[in-house]
């Protein structure tokens, strides 16, 4: 089970009662997280990590998890581009010249 990417304190501030400390509080959060990951195919980890991906050559590729704060190296038919938009909803978006290959991190923490 990875970690939670909302803590337990986060919970308690938002809600404005509870306990971070608490077990109950603890294993809500965590299952919460595993709930939301689970259904929404995706891993929500804080932090950042490199993704190469293949595209369909297409003007669009849909990055696999959230949030994304930026794209590092955007590769189209061998050549680094500049010219893309990384749009809110994780998907990276260009000119449509051939398959899209990236290298993006995703920004650390919630927005």
């Amino acid at each position: 089970m990875p970690d939670p990417f909302i803590s337990p304190q986060d919970v308690v501030d938002y809600l404005g009662r509870g306990t971070a400390t608490d077990p109950g509080m603890i294993i809500a959060t965590d299952a919460a997280c595993d709930m939301c990951r689970s259904i929404s195919e995706r891993t929500f980890n804080a932090g950042t990590s490199t993704v190469t991906m293949d595209g369909s050559g297409t003007d669009a590729l849909l990055l696999p998890d959230l949030p994304v704060g930026t794209a590092g190296t955007v590769i189209v038919n061998g050549g680094t581009v500049t010219d893309y938009m990384l749009n809110g909803n994780g998907i990276l978006l260009g000119e449509p010249q051939g398959a899209i290959r990236a290298r993006c991190g995703r920004s650390a923490g919630r927005t």
